[in-house]
């Protein structure tokens, strides 16, 4: 096994995972391609996530632990970053499993075609591992920049195997986000280099209640993701980007939580993940999910707001970017 100068580092940044890590580690250890270092950075956990990092290190060379004191997402990623010695770099949280085929699926690609970010689908499971949905994108980098643009879904963070060197010369994961930081260096990346996604799945994302992104109900996840996509389009068109200066970021960030307040947008937003919890959790053929759905509409008429909110919706940065224009 060469693991001297391993063409791919795989990165997982945790924080009191110790319910997961276990599967997320041996779905990377089972990889059929095994020319890797796998790089966990621990965030300072007060379970027992870093014991059970020890006990797999002592098994297997290719695990590198780094721990240290709690300091979030963004600056946990940006240490992955600085301490991978690899070409390629494949994200995986500490929630969700690798399929066996991942890393060889997405190397190959990368060797076959000039793209400096690759995604892949994903098999959607729920906090005991049962499947309960699937998620599949477009291949090019135009369907994908759209997708982004128009905050409609997105490959997930954990899919994502992109260029070490192009991304450190971009700066990395921006720090100024602690939530949406994907999204935002997604879009650095597109606006300069070539995006990609295998078409079919590659990981198990695990949707659970404990996952960061649902730790505010969402609202911060969603409104930095609008941010990031404004800030994109003001990048795009010459203008100064608030991202890159802490009071202009927080200026920003106080226009859009009042105009999407204005909106009763996070409201509406609640009535669409409420119907869309509802679908995660139904065990049942799927035409009978979309039975219980409609009976759920009928008895809570109010969920039809959610619906149109999220129809109506994707191009609300373009909306703001235009309507704050005179602000920012």
């Amino acid at each position: 096994m060469n693991n001297i100068h391993p063409e791919i580092t795989v990165l997982t940044c945790c924080y009191n995972a110790s319910s997961f890590i276990k599967e997320t580690i041996e779905s990377i250890l089972a990889q059929t391609y095994t020319n890797f270092k796998y790089l966990i950075i621990d965030d300072g956990s007060t379970d027992e996530t870093y014991l059970i990092l020890k006990k797999y290190q002592k098994t297997d060379s290719r695990i590198k632990i780094i721990q240290k004191e709690h300091s979030g997402l963004t600056h946990s990623l940006n240490l992955g970053l600085q301490e991978a010695k690899s070409k390629w770099i494949a994200r995986l949280d500490a929630d969700d499993i690798a399929l066996p085929q991942r890393l060889e699926q997405q190397f190959k690609y990368s060797q076959e075609h000039n793209a400096t970010l690759i995604g892949g689908g994903a098999i959607i499971i729920n906090e005991q591992g049962f499947i309960i949905s699937r998620y599949d994108y477009p291949d090019n980098h135009i369907q994908l920049l759209n997708k982004l643009e128009q905050n409609k879904p997105f490959f997930a963070h954990s899919t994502a195997f992109f260029n070490k060197k192009i991304i450190s010369d971009l700066g990395g994961y921006n720090e100024l986000l602690i939530r949406a930081q994907d999204k935002d260096l997604w879009f650095r990346i597109a606006e300069k280099y070539k995006i990609a996604c295998l078409p079919y799945p590659i990981i198990k994302l695990r949707k659970h209640n404990k996952m960061i992104s649902k730790t505010d109900n969402n609202t911060l996840q969603v409104s930095m993701a609008i941010m990031a996509t404004i800030c994109h389009y003001k990048r795009m068109n010459k203008e100064p980007d608030p991202s890159l200066n802490k009071d202009q970021w927080k200026h920003l960030n106080s226009q859009v939580d009042q105009e999407l307040k204005k909106l009763i947008y996070f409201k509406k937003l609640s009535y669409w993940n409420q119907l869309r919890q509802l679908w995660y959790q139904l065990q049942c053929p799927k035409i009978l999910k979309i039975l219980q759905l409609f009976l759920y509409i009928l008895k809570h008429p109010y969920i039809l707001t959610g619906i149109l909110h999220r129809i109506f919706t994707h191009n609300i940065a373009w909306k703001l970017y235009n309507s704050l224009k005179k602000d920012l």
